[in-house]
């Protein structure tokens, strides 16, 4: 019975991890099943990046299907958002995904930026920037990339930061991430 009891409580455990609900990452971005096996967080969260924010040197990992960067001075994040869609239905689908994310970042309250000058052309996004007054929070962009997948780069700051830094990071990370899950 114990065995049995065990077995159970691995399987709920195993299923609730492959979840594809978004309330499941705590609305963090995740790297989507078929990028993830070749997701090389060094290039996505460049060193150049973590430079711009005047961090000291953090090697990216992956963790739990997203780029990820810790420091004591705070935490970065890239990752594509879920997308459930035919291929007859995906443009639409990436595009109302987009839409939705953007909404969020509007309503959350924080420094809605709305869409990005600096933001390759072709690329549609938005942005909300750190507390001005106090230089930490959550500096979030949300963007399609070139092959139009939702990329989520998140950069929450427990110190001060300078909006000018926090800008040229989102630069480099989306950057690279332009072509996240391509080969």
């Amino acid at each position: 019975m114990r065995t049995q009891i065990l077995g159970l409580g691995a399987l709920l455990l195993a299923l609730q991890a492959c979840s594809d609900d978004p309330a499941a990452n705590d609305g963090k971005p995740t790297i989507d099943g078929s990028a993830a096996a070749s997701l090389d967080c060094a290039s996505l969260i460049p060193a150049a990046a973590i430079d711009a924010l005047g961090w000291p040197a953090v090697e990216p990992e992956e963790h739990a299907g997203r780029c990820l960067v810790r420091s004591a001075r705070g935490e970065v994040t890239v990752g594509t958002r879920a997308v459930p869609a035919s291929a007859d239905e995906r443009a639409d689908a990436v595009q109302a995904e987009l839409e939705t994310q953007c909404e969020r970042l509007r309503a959350d309250g924080r420094q809605f930026v709305g869409e990005p000058e600096w933001l390759a052309e072709g690329h549609q996004g938005c942005l909300t920037q750190v507390d001005p007054r106090t230089g930490t929070g959550v500096a979030e962009l949300v963007f399609l990339n070139d092959i139009d997948e939702v990329v989520q780069v998140r950069i929450a700051s427990s110190r001060r930061l300078d909006e000018d830094r926090v800008t040229d990071a989102l630069e480099q990370i989306a950057s690279a991430s332009a072509g996240l899950g391509q080969p």
